[in-house]
């Protein structure tokens, strides 16, 4: 699930499950979707693109963006095995 709040609009947008696109993690970025939400590795900047993954618009004006904070959570823990 991906949430966009811009200009007074909050939307949601729910994975479509039609490309398994869903995260990726290398040494140079994290990326959630298509497209949708790529964080560089050193958690200072993005980007963000339109994605099939969530069937959503960029989720910003313009592609590039500069990071103040980078909060991760995580509901359920999963073993390594």
């Amino acid at each position: 699930m991906l949430l966009r709040w811009f200009d007074n609009d909050f939307k949601v947008y729910q994975a479509t499950n039609t490309d398994g696109l869903f995260l990726r993690s290398s040494r140079h970025s994290l990326s959630v979707g298509a497209g949708a939400l790529t964080l560089r590795a050193d958690l200072l900047s993005g980007c963000s693109e339109s994605s099939e993954t969530f069937n959503s618009p960029a989720l910003i004006d313009g592609s590039e963006f500069a990071l103040g904070s980078v909060q991760l959570w995580a509901f359920q823990v999963f073993d390594k095995d």
